[in-house]
């Protein structure tokens, strides 16, 4: 055991067998201290003592004080008794631990001169009754021995405590804490010293002894020496709740920045202005941040419908984005800058150089902001500005029905445009100059079209689309068939040529994305050029809806295929021959090399399937292994041009192509076929079959 832990440890033992030996030699006197309570922390000496003798008078009284630090004789001091009742005297103390013995009773104490803590090593600070108890005569008088109270509780207390925010008799008979529980003072304070501010008793758990559902640790931030007593009145109070006041000017002492009509003189909240905090607020705790009853918009459409649905589509979660919750100086709660807001997700929707002039108002002057597609009445929004019912108005516009906002902007931009009047694009001859009349008319309060379906369009540019019968239906693009222009076309303005809805290569790929999904090789025609290259959009001669044949349109920018002679035409490959590039080639995009439809070797089964068929068209027994393999072009090239008349574009003339995987060296053929050998030439294709045969040894027959 190290020397010093043995030194306090035998120190401790002899103050234990001192304390004893000093209690029985005291007597059986058992006496209370009232000041200072155990386990006090003491930052002066002499210390002042103060209690009561329990049972029978006693004719003296002494104290002893032992020191668990100093090997020293305990101090000895007589204390002053008031009819061998009461007593009180000053001790001196020593540094350190002592243990103050009077009679049979030990009260330890904690000194630390000059020590500006509240605790130390297990011992409090006490706090004693109107700042220090130097007499009992205030409250107590001395009656047959014993003492007694100078007057009943609470009128005691109130002999020097001012309770509650009004008096006690104009309260009394408003709440039920004043009735029961402020009367009795001594069940919630120590009279005489506590540990406590307030000299609350710390063993009766403070207001949570009562008020169980408020014991878990609060959230609001404490202010003063209690959490509850800053908002609360512990004894009296005519407001709800034993609360100071009303609850908004209690709330403003703090959150005054949220309440000043002088910087918000706008708009209030209702329950700011009703002064009812807790409509949305927890006073004490709550789950969600600023101690909130729920989360927005949850907690909005409580009071406000429109954000019981999914505010602005589902896709804002929080309403103070755009609204202050408790004051504004703009209308709605609206927060300073709300259309900058709009801009910061929706960007500005202004685009050119012409501007709606009611976008300096705004964008809350036509969006409802909880509802994007509400823009429905037209007389609610375009009609604030535009009178909708004006003769003039009316005639400009055909006098067509201005129900739907959607029927205003489906022509003029309502944010901004290149355009005069905001328009989308130029308008389309017949509205520019007949009006809507030229294609539409109302019936029934309806507008309908004047003709049936595209018959509008027909009329003036049939001889783009056809007007005859149409018999073979894949020489005419199918909307134009389906009598659909405006599948493609918008039938009254447009910011493109013919009026298109989309740019080409955008327009077409709404049907036909298909052809060009997932491939790594693109045509270059899509790069340079578009749809139009080589395909007509209406009408055509040439499937599929070509502007010329296929192998002249091909060749017109892969130069250098076709031979320059006529006669040399023979010397194309079959399918270039026939006019069809696309029986190898896929004209828009694949993900092998040089557009073609497939592998090599996959491309050639395609038209040569009867290589691998007897004359009878039954299947050869044996192939050659090449082609077993489906690899034509270890044998064959893949060319436009034959290099000469029949060389069936073979990789070598003749049989110098068999010699690239066999040895044809005369050593290694048969004595009895050497003959045969010489008399054809060394030709291995007079006696075998290049494809395949009945025969193992690929031999033609009557060779076997």
């Amino acid at each position: 055991m190290p020397e010093a832990r043995r030194r306090r440890w035998i120190v401790a033992a002899s103050a234990a067998a001192l304390l004893l030996a000093t209690a029985l030699r005291a007597g059986a006197a058992e006496v209370l201290f009232v000041y200072p309570p155990p386990n006090s922390l003491i930052t002066e000496s002499p210390v002042p003592v103060l209690g009561y003798v329990l049972g029978d008078p006693v004719d003296a009284l002494t104290a002893r004080v032992v020191s668990e630090e100093r090997q020293t004789e305990p101090g000895r001091f007589d204390l002053y008794l008031f009819k061998g009742k009461v007593f009180s005297g000053a001790l001196d103390l020593n540094p350190g631990r002592n243990n103050v013995v009077v009679g049979d009773t030990v009260l330890p104490l904690l000194y630390r001169p000059g020590f500006e803590g509240d605790a130390e090593e297990g011992f409090r600070r006490p706090r004693a009754h109107a700042g220090g108890i130097e007499s009992c005569n205030p409250c107590h008088g001395f009656s047959r021995g014993s003492l007694t109270l100078k007057a009943r509780v609470p009128d005691l207390c109130l002999r020097c405590h001012k309770v509650g925010t009004e008096s006690l008799r104009a309260v009394i008979k408003k709440n039920r804490h004043t009735q029961e529980i402020t009367p009795d003072c001594l069940r919630c304070h120590d009279p005489h010293v506590s540990f406590e501010a307030a000299l609350l008793r710390k063993s009766r758990g403070g207001c949570s002894a009562c008020h169980a559902d408020q014991a878990r640790p609060s959230l609001h931030g404490t202010v003063g020496d209690s959490a509850c007593g800053a908002c609360h009145d512990p004894h009296a109070s005519a407001y709800p709740s034993m609360l100071r006041g009303d609850a908004l000017a209690l709330c403003r002492r703090c959150h005054d920045d949220v309440a000043d009509p002088d910087r918000y003189p706008r708009s209030y909240h209702r329950p700011v202005d009703d002064g009812k905090c807790f409509v949305c607020h927890q006073p004490h705790a709550g789950t969600y941040p600023s101690l909130l009853k729920d989360v927005t918009p949850g907690l909005c459409g409580r009071c406000h419908d429109e954000a019981q649905a999914d505010v602005h589509g589902g896709e804002l979660e929080e309403c103070r984005l755009c609204h202050e919750p408790h004051l504004s100086d703009r209308p709605a709660l609206l927060k300073q800058g709300v259309s900058e807001a709009c801009v910061d997700c929706h960007g500005d929707p202004a685009k050119g150089k012409n501007r709606h002039p009611a976008l300096k108002n705004g964008c809350v002057t036509c969006h409802n902001p909880h509802d994007p597609k509400g823009l429905k009445a037209a007389d609610r929004v375009c009609g604030q500005c535009h009178n909708l019912r004006k003769e003039g108005f009316r005639a400009a516009h055909g006098r067509l029905p201005m129900d739907d906002v959607r029927q205003c902007t489906f022509c003029h931009d309502p944010h901004g445009s290149d355009y005069p009047g905001l328009l989308r694009g130029n308008l389309h001859y017949p509205l520019q100059n007949g009006g809507c009349s030229a294609c539409h008319e109302v019936r029934e309060g309806k507008l309908e079209l004047r003709y049936e379906g595209s018959k509008n369009c027909t009329r003036c540019h049939g001889q783009i689309t056809g007007t005859s019968e149409i018999i073979e239906t894949d020489k005419v693009h199918k909307p134009v068939y389906q009598i659909d222009c405006i599948a493609c076309h918008n039938p009254h303005l447009g910011v493109r040529d013919k009026f298109l809805l989309e740019e080409p290569v955008t327009l077409c790929g709404w049907c036909h994305g298909i052809l060009l999904r997932g491939v790594k090789n693109v045509h270059g025609v899509f790069d340079k050029g578009n749809c139009y290259t080589c395909h007509l959009p209406h009408i055509s001669d040439f499937r599929p809806l070509l502007k010329r044949p296929e192998k002249i349109l091909c060749t017109s920018c892969h130069t250098g295929i076709l031979p320059d002679k006529v006669s040399e035409q023979r010397m194309l490959h079959g399918a270039l021959r026939k006019g069809r590039c696309t029986g190898c080639h896929n004209p828009h995009g694949t993900n092998t090399e040089k557009l073609l439809k497939g592998s090599r070797d996959e491309l050639c089964s395609g038209c040569h399937s009867g290589v691998l068929a007897g004359e009878d068209g039954a299947p050869l027994r044996y192939v050659h292994g090449p082609v077993g393999a489906g690899n034509c072009t270890a044998c064959h090239e893949l060319e436009h041009r034959h290099a000469r008349q029949g060389d069936r574009f073979l990789r070598a003339r003749g049989s110098r192509v068999c010699a690239l995987c066999h040895d044809t060296a005369p050593d290694h053929v048969p004595p009895r076929f050497r003959a045969k050998m010489s008399e054809v030439r060394n030709d291995c294709l007079a006696c075998h079959l290049p494809h395949g045969s009945d025969n193992r040894f690929m031999m033609r027959e009557g060779y076997y």
